[in-house]
């Protein structure tokens, strides 16, 4: 069974010129602000992935401070508004995340995209892998 998890896995990973194209994956649910869980068709079964929105960090529920946690509770309601009201959502330039178990992705809803939606309403800040800044100052 765990054959079909892995395989995908790998042909995300290998297969680079079908990486190019945008993806219409099912959101399943909202993890928070910056992360989606969707549900990815691949070969005879649907892969459940993890999708970081590539170049940001929104706040994390369980920050380091009151206002931090305050701030992942609007990204992430933030978010999920988005996805409920979307007309479509693709994912792109897709590639894995340095902590392993997700991929980055660009993600556009409706068109827009949503690191820059989310930056625009201070509910994330630019982020490039560099050490992150905290949200407590």
């Amino acid at each position: 069974m765990k054959i079909f998890y892995i395989l995908p896995i790998l042909l995300i990973t290998t297969c680079q010129s079908s990486l190019a194209k945008d993806y219409s994956w099912k959101v399943k649910r909202v993890v928070d602000g910056d992360t989606l869980e969707v549900e990815a068709p691949f070969l005879p079964t649907e892969l459940k992935l993890f999708v970081r929105v590539k170049n940001i960090d929104t706040p994390e529920k369980k920050g380091k401070c009151e206002k931090e946690k305050k701030l992942a509770i609007k990204a992430s309601n933030f978010t999920t508004n988005l996805v409920k009201e979307a007309k479509n959502i693709s994912f792109s330039e897709i590639e894995w995340d340095k902590y392993g178990g997700r991929v980055l992705a660009i993600v556009k809803i409706s068109g827009n995209n949503l690191a820059e939606q989310l930056i625009l309403s201070g509910l994330a800040i630019e982020y490039h892998g560099e050490k992150k800044t905290g949200w407590c100052d």
